[in-house]
């Protein structure tokens, strides 16, 4: 845990990360901005990236999207992703945020 005068960050337990890497050993950043959302290039994105991870013999991808960002969580729900965890991140308010890590598991 960091500790500043306005922010707190936290992380999975050391075991829970470990059990997560190994589930699901590649982790994806996808960020589109706005005016680029709804047109399909997220989905083309995330599809040219699955079809590489499989053909590297990748079982398994996770990525974290925010408990606010409810078209991020619909996105790689509908992509077949599965919510697998859930940690407290970096807030500077009073109000905890986290972080929902969504996995899938990848077949050749």
């Amino acid at each position: 845990m960091i500790r500043s005068p306005k922010a707190i960050s936290y992380q999975l337990p050391k075991s829970q990360r470990q059990q997560l890497s190994e589930n699901f050993p590649a982790h994806l950043h996808l960020n589109l901005a706005a005016g680029y959302r709804g047109h399909g290039i997220g989905r083309q994105l995330l599809e040219k990236f699955l079809e590489q991870a499989r053909h590297a013999g990748v079982t398994g991808i996770y990525a974290g999207v925010s408990d606010t960002n409810l078209a991020g969580q619909k996105f790689f729900e509908r992509a077949g992703f599965s919510k697998v965890a859930q940690e407290a991140r970096f807030r500077i308010s009073d109000q905890p945020a986290f972080t929902l890590l969504y996995g899938l598991r990848l077949v050749k």
